[in-house]
């Protein structure tokens, strides 16, 4: 009997999604991600204190070779790329926050990444890749201020100092010297985690507007 035309369509269809799955999890495009998560890996191991933040605040770039990774191959890798960087940093390097840290590089990273990656997937403009990466960047700053105020800063005064925020307030008397335990979430907020947050995607955006292109042709 021949195939009625509904038939041939969910046929299609089917054959369709396991076209794009295959092609999702090519060995291009694995060994692309695997190549982009070993170059952020290797970035951490660049990160460095500044002396006017307070210590357990470290600079660093890691999420370049994410972000380009997903303006190149698609939000979904993107996330791929961040989530096994992250994976990788804490069976090598462990961690020193007691996950707090890796959990703010994680939303942080996601908010950079998510915004220039979908924009760029559904139109592949140097306008939408600019307009996304600045999208961003503010993101990235957003969530930054709205995890630690009410997440990340909580959980580690619990975790590290019993609930105590007494030495953490004065770990922060480095940058805001006026800081006290009545104003430490606005001040932290808006002194520190803003400004620093700053200075870690603002260079990121840049670089991966500029080198995105020439990596693009390079990957495909």
């Amino acid at each position: 009997m021949e195939k009625t035309k509904t038939e041939q369509a969910n046929e299609t269809k089917e054959k369709k999604k396991l076209f794009d799955f295959r092609q999702f999890f090519s060995t291009r495009n694995i060994t692309k991600a695997a190549m982009l998560t070993a170059a952020a890996f290797g970035l951490l191991y660049l990160r460095f204190a500044l002396p006017f933040f307070p210590p357990f605040l470290e600079l660093h770039f890691s999420d370049l070779p994410t972000l380009i990774g997903g303006l190149a191959l698609g939000p979904a890798w993107g996330m791929i790329i961040l989530t096994l960087k992250i994976l990788l940093k804490l069976l090598v390097q462990g961690t020193s926050t007691m996950f707090v840290g890796d959990l703010a590089d994680f939303l942080i990273g996601a908010a950079l990444i998510l915004p220039p990656s979908i924009l760029y997937r559904i139109k592949k403009t140097g306008i939408s890749a600019l307009i996304g990466i600045i999208c961003g960047v503010v993101l990235s700053v957003a969530v930054a201020i709205l995890a630690n105020v009410f997440l990340l800063v909580p959980l580690y005064i619990e975790l590290f100092f019993g609930g105590n925020p007494a030495p953490l307030v004065n770990m922060c008397k480095v940058t805001a010297p006026n800081i006290t335990e009545e104003t430490l979430y606005v001040k932290y907020a808006f002194y520190i985690c803003a400004p620093f947050n700053l200075m870690r995607v603002i260079p990121i955006g840049i670089l991966s507007f500029l080198a995105y292109k020439p990596l693009e042709r390079f990957f495909h």
